[in-house]
C-alpha cells in the first residue's frame, strides 16, 4: 500500500511539475504576476484534491470499491465548484485565460485519476460469492 502511494505521488508530482513549467512559458506578458499566482494555486489545488481522492481510495479500497464511481463524480463536481468559488471571491480577473489556468491541471489530474481507478476497477472482482 505504501509503495502504491509513493509511486502515485511521484507520478502526480512529476507530471504536474512538467506541465506547470510548460504552461508557465505560454502565459502572456499582460498581468503576468497575477496569472502566475493563479497558475500556482491551480496546480497545488488540483494536486491536493487528486492526492486526497487517490490516497483515500488506496487506503479504503475494500470499502469504497462499489461506490468509487459516485465518489469520483462527486469529488470532481466539488473540485470545480470550490475552485470557482475561490476565484470568484478573489481579485483574479475572470476571463478565458483564467478558465485555462484551472482546466489544464484539472485535465491532467483527471487523466491520472481515471487511469489509476480504471486500472484498479478492471482487476476488481465484483462477485458476491466469496
Amino acid at each position: 500500500m505504501l509503495t502504491k502511494i509513493i509511486r502515485l505521488s511521484l507520478l502526480l508530482v512529476t507530471l504536474l511539475v512538467i506541465a506547470y513549467f510548460i504552461h508557465l512559458n505560454f502565459l502572456s506578458e499582460e498581468n503576468l504576476r497575477a496569472k502566475k499566482e493563479l497558475l500556482k494555486l491551480s496546480y497545488l489545488y488540483n494536486f491536493g484534491f487528486s492526492s486526497l481522492l487517490l490516497f483515500n481510495y488506496i487506503v479504503f479500497r475494500k470499502k469504497l470499491l462499489p461506490l468509487i464511481g459516485f465518489i469520483f463524480l462527486a469529488v470532481g463536481v466539488i473540485k470545480i465548484g470550490l475552485f470557482y468559488f475561490l476565484v470568484k471571491q478573489s481579485e483574479f480577473e475572470k476571463n478565458k485565460s483564467t478558465f485555462l489556468l484551472f482546466f489544464v491541471p484539472f485535465i491532467i489530474c483527471l487523466g491520472i485519476e481515471i487511469f489509476y481507478l480504471a486500472k484498479d476497477l478492471n482487476q476488481a472482482n465484483f462477485n458476491n460469492d466469496n
